[in-house]
């Protein structure tokens, strides 16, 4: 046993199970042969094959009175005092309602639960009509700020990477979305002279106040803070659009209850691809008719067969955004089992005559083996369009020339799509 290779009978790749060990027409006759086919199969986003063959700062600290008057706004020349001692209105009394824009965000349909969506701690800045509010204290009575969630939190613990903070995680109006809403300055009490936090840091839910003379009222009527979205749970396919009449927040101080609230707008995307009812180049992928005097020693392969899988309708973040990366993982199935992973190596399935061979999955360049029973890394998805996996296989031999037995030589191999 053991010497030149004959033919190629064609191995397949089909979407049911392919039938085994049947011998290829054309054979000649005292020549024994090794033949297969390969398939595939799939469910769900799993198919088959069967081989038959930051953080930063809101502001920057310029001098103590310039910073005063740029971040938080002193008493506008004109604006007389309320009674002292308390926060009120100004001329144009609220409540204030702020909306934060996130944009287009994208989010790979498999990100873990804890993942952030989008950039983290993204800074906003919003402004909204002609109300504010002052805050005066001569440091006799102490003033108090309160940012609550205005809806529903998240339940149970959250993971979340490092350098996210550690406040509640507010549920916009998209499944699977939370928010995690930091307030800036005035609020976050990095500068004397404006409130000071009750916590470690103003995170929504979180308290301030004020216990000190100060010599000018401070001014409420902007907000600046940062954002982080977070995956919560399944999110749906297709733009999910954020509510902007939802609010998520609300402030209040001691003489002004619910003066603001925080709304969102943007939208959030599930970025992945599809898979069409017939997704492999072949059907079966032919890996060939070859005597078994061919095989002269283990290890010892036939020619690499090519083959592809085709991704198409993708959806995705465009160049610069949030990149989302296709994963391949591929596994042994119809009693075909993994014989070396690393490899790429896996066995015939049961009923093959054939003995001392298996199959082995490479990758584009038919030299690199694709590993078994992993995920493994195909590529960034187009925003558009589709994208083509491109692999090869091929036979080969695991037992000593002498241990090799024609006859058919088919597998299965299932896969499956992630996008992470």
């Amino acid at each position: 046993m053991g010497h030149n290779v004959r033919g190629a009978m064609p191995g397949a790749v089909r979407y049911s199970q392919h039938a085994l060990g049947a011998r290829l027409p054309g054979s000649r006759p005292g020549v024994p042969l090794i033949h297969s086919s390969f398939t595939y199969t799939r469910a769900l986003c799993t198919a088959c094959v069967t081989f038959a063959g930051m953080k930063q700062s809101m502001l920057k600290r310029l001098t103590p009175g310039v910073f005063l008057l740029a971040a938080s706004g002193l008493l506008p020349l004109g604006t007389t005092y309320a009674s002292s001692n308390s926060c009120y209105w100004g001329t144009v009394p609220g409540p204030i309602q702020y909306t934060v824009d996130v944009g287009a965000l994208f989010v790979p349909r498999d990100a873990q639960v804890g993942d952030p969506i989008g950039p983290v701690d993204k800074l906003f800045f919003s402004r909204n009509g002609s109300s504010a509010i002052f805050c005066e204290n001569d440091g006799t009575v102490i003033l108090r700020f309160n940012a609550k969630s205005a809806g529903a939190t998240v339940a149970g613990p959250i993971s979340r990477k490092s350098g996210m903070t550690t406040g509640a995680l507010l549920q916009t109006n998209i499944s699977g979305v939370g928010a995690l809403i930091s307030f800036g300055s005035p609020y976050d009490g990095r500068n004397t002279g404006l409130w000071k936090l009750d916590g470690p840091d103003s995170s929504v839910p979180f308290n301030a106040h004020i216990d000190f003379h100060t010599p000018f009222p401070i001014q409420h009527n902007l907000l600046r803070g940062t954002i982080t979205l977070i995956k919560t749970g399944e999110i749906d396919p297709g733009m999910q659009t954020l509510d902007s009449g939802k609010e998520l927040v609300k402030g209040s101080f001691n003489d002004i209850p619910d003066a603001f609230g925080v709304a969102l707008s943007g939208s959030v995307t599930r970025a992945e691809c599809t898979l069409s009812a017939n997704p492999i180049s072949a059907d079966p992928v032919k890996l060939g008719d070859w005597p078994n005097t061919e095989f002269i020693g283990e290890g010892h392969t036939s020619d690499a067969v090519p083959f592809t899988i085709a991704l198409n309708a993708c959806i995705s973040d465009k160049p610069g955004g949030t990149v989302t990366h296709a994963h391949i993982r591929l596994e042994p199935t119809a009693g075909a089992v993994t014989l070396d992973a690393s490899l790429g190596l896996m066995s015939l399935m049961p009923g093959s005559t054939a003995q001392g061979i298996g199959i082995q999955i490479l990758g584009r360049d038919a030299l690199t083996p694709v590993t078994l029973e992993t995920d493994v890394l195909q590529g960034a998805i187009p925003a558009t369009g589709g994208m083509m996996l491109q692999f090869n296989a091929r036979y080969y031999q695991t037992a000593p020339a002498n241990a090799v037995v024609a006859g058919a030589a088919d597998g299965a191999l299932g896969f499956t799509i992630t996008y992470k």
